[in-house]
């Protein structure tokens, strides 16, 4: 199931290609540079490397009771091993699947462009819940790097790629109105993180950063 979960999650980055004239992209793209997130950045020539380093984002939806869908962005780290049947008990929904390309499209209106951590921020009508690894947001993590919009999605080394604080990104996901559900994926079975609890982590999170800054 893991390389099931990988596989899936290349096909949804790689197929939608981006629309860099988009209005959503770019107020995207003013909100990063707000923060001071920087992109594009310096990318390892070594294109497997380079993958490897990426926050890895998966965008599911669930049937609920009611027949109607939800759907959620699940962003982890790239050293983060899980697969859908851990998702749907930790969310406690019957099961999460991949989204289909016409829900990316209904949900963040944009036809084409990677789907990240970054995504929610165009959901206006709060469709997508947001969902971060705490893995994330550890000390030794520093930057979270994912891609925010490329010229050719079907070449690796087009991406373009940032490098953002993790309390940013929660920052920027929680003045959009989608302040994230944080996982523990070190647990067995993986569990939530309180809110008491992670606001503890998110400030050695920032603390770290800016004690290295």
């Amino acid at each position: 199931q893991v390389q099931q979960v990988q596989q899936a999650q290349q096909v949804q980055q790689v197929l939608i290609k981006p629309v860099p004239e988009s209005d959503h992209v770019q107020k995207l793209h003013t909100k990063l540079s707000s923060l001071s997130v920087q992109f594009p950045v310096p990318m390892n020539p070594n294109i497997e490397e380079e993958i490897s380093s990426w926050a890895k984002s998966l965008f599911l939806s669930a049937k609920l009771k009611s027949k109607e869908k939800k759907y959620f962005m699940l962003t982890v780290s790239s050293k983060t091993k899980f697969d859908l049947k851990m998702v749907s008990d930790v969310l406690a929904v019957k099961e999460v699947r991949m989204a289909s390309l016409t829900d990316i499209v209904n949900t963040f209106s944009v036809q084409r462009g990677c789907v990240t951590a970054y995504t929610p921020f165009l959901d206006e009508n709060g469709i997508c819940t947001s969902v971060l690894d705490k893995a994330l947001f550890d000390s030794d993590s520093k930057l979270v790097r994912m891609c925010v919009g490329c010229a050719d999605p079907h070449d690796h080394s087009q991406h373009s790629i940032s490098e953002c604080p993790p309390f940013q990104l929660y920052k920027l996901l929680k003045e959009s109105n989608h302040v994230p559900i944080i996982i523990d994926f070190t647990n067995n079975p993986p569990t939530l993180v309180q809110d008491s609890d992670f606001n503890q982590i998110l400030k050695a999170s920032e603390d770290s950063f800016n004690s290295s800054n």
